[in-house]
């Protein structure tokens, strides 16, 4: 049951930072309008960063709600609860890595968008490159048939990744 409990923890943190990270997403574009009204680009700049830090602080709390929704699915079958219990929590772990990796990416999409605008800006065209390719990334995910196998192996490999990094360092914790 105190997985089920965990599971619910971490979609109430997710909820939580999701809704903060809105609320920073719109207090950053408060902050635009400001600028423009006053004339102030520093201010513009500055909301443009709340803005897009909101964004993803929103996007990863979404991720994280999604993986407590899936851990508590998981948790709650028998089969996924012997799972866990026989790798010491090694399908949830798999699915935070996962829902991370997600998270990552759109987030990389978002910090995209601020580099091309920067590159422009400035006439930097390896920074507009850069972050054009990065929005790509994202877009290739949400065309249909573009970019699902390339995105899924991505992701899988992400969260594979993640996951031996935590068992390393849950081994590395256990010899010390």
């Amino acid at each position: 049951m105190s997985a089920i409990k965990h599971a619910f923890q971490e979609v109430g943190k997710g909820i939580e930072n999701a809704v903060e990270g809105v609320g920073k997403a719109v207090e950053g574009g408060l902050n635009v309008i400001g600028g423009a009204l006053t004339m102030n680009p520093n201010e513009i700049k500055n909301g443009l960063g709340e803005i897009g830090g909101g964004l993803k602080q929103g996007v990863s709390g979404l991720a994280e709600a999604a993986g407590g929704v899936v851990e508590g699915a998981l948790d709650a079958t028998p089969l996924g609860a012997g799972f866990n219990a026989l790798t010491g929590n090694a399908l949830n772990k798999f699915v935070d890595g996962a829902a991370s990796a997600a998270a990552g990416i759109v987030n990389s999409g978002i910090d995209g968008v601020g580099e091309f605008a920067k590159g422009a800006a400035t006439g930097n065209i390896g920074e507009m490159l850069g972050g054009a390719f990065k929005v790509g990334q994202v877009a290739m995910l949400a065309v249909p048939g573009a970019g699902e196998v390339e995105g899924a192996a991505d992701l899988a490999a992400s969260a594979g990744l993640n996951l031996a990094k935590q068992g390393v360092e849950q081994e590395a914790t256990n010899v010390l």
